[in-house]
């Protein structure tokens, strides 16, 4: 029997759907997330949906809903991306949304990268949402040989790899790595070969850009065309290999951001100084990789989300200790967090939960709740919402 109220978001698992981003509201009790979804006439077009965390009821917010009786429904309005199938209409809504976060002024703010969502890509935007019209607005877009030149009014961090024949492009931006600061300044990151890995900063206006932080870029040579010197590092310290840096969040002065190899990296906001708040080597070898919370209740930060069915870390950001989100721990020392079983439990132990019972949250969101630190919501494929409580590992779904 589905529990909640409102329409069934099963319906996107008629092709391939994941589901991102994460914000309760604490006032409506809503919970947003971007499902990001493909079916025989669009490729990766995002629709933003809530769940009520109390009552379970459902609605779709922005974008497109299939409708297993009426079939494809619009909600909300305003711009459009362009959609990469050719037997399908030449735009659909939210193209490659990979990311979702708040703003000040309660909208929300999403970020598509390329036609896919995945990897880096040269060519993105931020589109802004109001939760409660789904209006959609252009926000920001990206400079590209493509579609030079883009609104003036944009800022640009541009990529010093071109020659001579070809237009300044901006640099290359990952995918799933995207945060919001209390000003309401957005950041990215960017990573290529000749560019380097680092941080990048939008005004709250998206007037202005400017890098953060970066490490490793190299001089760039296209054919015959002068050598382009690398631009210089910004910010010292932890120095990882050079991989993508993931998901992203602002706490105090510094924006926190994980690399393909489980490190939890802090930028300095002012001098772009790196510093390893935690390494893979510092308890559960784990760690999410699209939602980083703080949690200012226990003054630890959870990091969930990858491609994976569950996998997610709590760390003290003081320590850098680690331990894993969904069982005691089994590293020695004093633990962070624990059950209140005497002896160790988790998900799985002494018997299978809902979510360990061949389920998959995957990248799907994650909020702590603000009226009860010891439950947590998650969306799982395919839209059920998940109600999970952190001191006895129990869990169930409450909408689906």
């Amino acid at each position: 029997m589905p529990a909640g109220s409102g329409p069934h978001f099963w319906t996107y698992a008629d092709g391939l759907v994941d589901f991102y981003g994460g914000w309760l509201d604490p006032e409506s009790r809503e919970l947003y997330s971007l499902a990001l979804w493909t079916n025989s006439l669009h490729r990766k077009s995002g629709t933003i949906v809530s769940h009520n965390v109390d009552t379970g009821e459902r609605r779709v917010v922005s974008g497109i809903f299939n409708d297993p009786r009426r079939g494809p429904m619009m909600f909300g309005s305003g711009h459009m991306s362009p959609n990469s199938v050719s037997a399908g209409p030449d735009e659909q809504p939210l193209t490659g949304a990979n990311a979702m976060r708040v703003t000040s002024r309660g909208t929300l703010l999403t970020l598509g990268v390329g036609t896919t969502g995945e990897g880096v890509s040269r060519s993105v935007e931020i589109v802004e949402v109001d939760p409660e019209t789904g209006e959609r607005t252009l926000f920001w877009q990206s400079e590209t040989d493509e579609r030079h030149p883009v609104n003036p009014a944009f800022g640009q961090c541009l990529s010093h790899q071109y020659g001579t024949s070809r237009v300044n492009e901006s640099v290359a931006i990952s995918a799933r790595a995207f945060a919001v600061g209390p000003d309401d300044k957005v950041y990215m990151t960017f990573r290529q070969t000749n560019e380097g890995v680092g941080v990048i900063e939008l005004s709250a206006d998206a007037s202005e850009c400017r890098f953060v932080g970066r490490f490793g870029a190299r001089d760039f040579r296209l054919g015959l065309d002068p050598i382009v010197p690398a631009p210089a590092d910004i910010g010292t310290g932890f120095t990882p290999t050079l991989s993508r840096l993931f998901g992203m969040m602002v706490h105090e002065g510094g924006v926190y951001t994980v690399n393909t190899f489980g490190d939890l990296i802090r930028f300095d906001l002012e001098t772009g100084n790196r510093f390893a708040v935690s390494r893979d080597e510092d308890g559960f070898n784990g760690i999410g990789e699209t939602t980083i919370v703080y949690d200012d209740t226990r003054d630890y930060i959870f990091a969930f989300g990858t491609n994976a069915p569950y996998v997610g870390a709590v760390i003290d950001p003081e320590t850098g200790r680690r331990e894993e989100m969904f069982g005691d721990t089994t590293v020695p020392g004093e633990p962070l967090m624990h059950s209140i079983y005497p002896v160790r439990r988790s998900v799985t132990s002494p018997r299978t939960t809902t979510l360990a019972d061949a389920n998959y949250i995957g990248y799907g969101p994650f909020a702590i709740d603000p009226e009860n630190n010891d439950i947590a919501y998650f969306v799982m494929d395919p839209g059920a919402l998940l109600k999970f409580e952190f001191s006895t590992f129990n869990n169930y779904i409450v909408s689906y």
